[in-house]
């Protein structure tokens, strides 16, 4: 499965990266699809009933129509969640005629938790790699640019189920190559962490996953901070040579920082709500959704229910880019936007500059929760509903061909200073500026 999880396509971000997404629900198959959304059609049309039924959850906002208009299939969604949430005895049974209203109005605030305590872990997952390479660096162990490639591909490989056989444990690759999840490890070890939390929000295999993601969108910066030289092809050996550069100090990248608290959720809607009964018995994916409560076993089998929500969550950062005077008089003399933007100019003509930018994003997605609502099995007592997250994916329904295209980033104010630099580099750059003026 593919999925964007932060609100940006920056250095911070995991963009269309791959993770196992264990789902409780396999995916609707097509038939699936458009038999709920004919009978959701054929109730409201030809039932007085049915038709009084779907204009409340319309007025009550729990089918927002005009959202799911917005997709090439609107209609099949609309009618398909009429189906789910009014004719199947599953949700009625075990959550009652009113639960949906009650979920839907808690949903902005709990993914709005979700995502501000997310970013707060890769904010902090960001902070301890930083503090690792540079104490590499001062101890000339850090790692070569073909070091970190060779690294990068074989992860992605375990990834994707590429190493050491498909039918090995994700999970397992990926801690013997980028080590142990210290997401899962802080945890165990606090249960009042942050960690903590977010464990009892999202299902173990997507915890994990996102900890793995963090961590190789960070390597992929780092790799992306090392200048490249020209690639070579050879046609006797039909190779491509890659030359990299001297390794670059580790702060002349771009740095960003998630502003605590500042992620919202604008807007949800429910795209689809689907219940099933689980046989024990049978092999994967035969599970009945529509003539469960004419099994004479019902009371025996769980129930999973499964709720696709698409969601736009904005959040800022303070994000520092390395810069010159030059460059940011072009970019003054050149830019048509109204954001404030302040520069104080350097004491030398050659010293570095670091511009910092407010930003705010907006990004579309969809959250995919699941939870047992009969005889759960990770609860003693069978019972016990949590909503759990398997999985945030891309809203493909809504025809978006490129998920960038999901995502906007809005500079609410901008500002330039000369660098402070580390010794190494104030030391180096009077060295050279001696060189130069004996």
């Amino acid at each position: 499965a593919i999925h964007n999880i932060t609100a940006d396509n920056s250095s911070m971000s995991l963009n269309a990266r791959a993770v196992a997404a264990k789902l409780v629900l396999p995916p609707q198959t097509t038939w699936a699809t458009l038999y709920s959304a004919a009978s959701g059609a054929m109730a409201a049309a030809t039932d007085a009933g049915s038709r009084n039924a779907f204009e409340e959850l319309v007025d009550d906002g729990i089918i927002q129509d005009t959202v799911l208009q917005n997709s090439p299939s609107g209609s099949i969604l609309i009618f398909g969640l009429f189906d789910q949430l009014h004719q199947n005895p599953l949700l009625r049974k075990h959550l009652g005629e009113g639960f949906a209203a009650e979920f839907c109005q808690a949903l902005a605030p709990a993914l709005t938790n979700f995502h501000d305590i997310l970013y707060q872990l890769q904010q902090k997952q960001e902070e301890n790699f930083v503090e690792r390479q540079k104490e590499k660096e001062n101890e000339k162990s850090a790692s070569s640019p073909e070091d970190t490639a060779a690294l990068l591909f074989k992860a992605h490989l375990a990834m994707s189920g590429d190493i050491l056989g498909s039918d090995d444990d994700e999970d397992n690759a990926l801690e013997s190559i980028l080590g142990p999840p210290a997401w899962k490890n802080q945890a165990e070890q606090d249960p009042d962490s942050l960690e903590a939390a977010f464990a009892q929000m999202t299902t173990p295999e997507f915890f994990n996953s996102l900890y793995y993601s963090t961590e190789l969108a960070l390597l992929t910066r780092r790799q992306f901070q090392f200048s490249m030289g020209e690639t070579t092809f050879d046609n006797q050996t039909n190779t491509t040579t890659l030359q990299f550069q001297p390794q670059q100090p580790l702060l002349q990248g771009v740095q960003q920082h998630y502003q605590v608290g500042s992620a919202k959720i604008g807007q949800v809607a429910v795209l689809r709500a689907r219940a099933m009964e689980l046989d024990n018995n049978a092999t994967n994916h035969q599970f009945r959704e529509f003539d469960a409560s004419s099994d004479p076993d019902f009371e025996n089998k769980r129930v999973a229910a499964q709720w696709d929500i698409l969601f736009e969550v904005t959040s800022r950062f303070q994000e520092t880019f390395p810069t010159t005077l030059e460059e940011e008089q072009e970019r003054s003399s050149s830019s048509a936007d109204n954001t404030d933007s302040a520069i104080t100019p350097p004491s030398h003509a050659n010293d570095k500059l670091v511009r910092t930018e407010e930003v705010e994003y907006t990004r579309l997605g969809v959250a995919i929760l699941e939870g047992y609502i009969h005889r759960n099995p990770n609860a003693k007592d069978g019972g016990s509903l949590r909503w759990r997250v398997p999985l945030i994916r891309d809203p493909y329904e809504f025809d978006i061909s490129d998920p960038s295209t999901s995502v906007s980033r809005t500079v609410l104010s901008t500002s330039t200073a000369p660098s402070t630099g580390t010794k190494e580099e104030e030391a180096s750059s009077g060295e050279e500026s001696n060189s130069k003026t004996g």
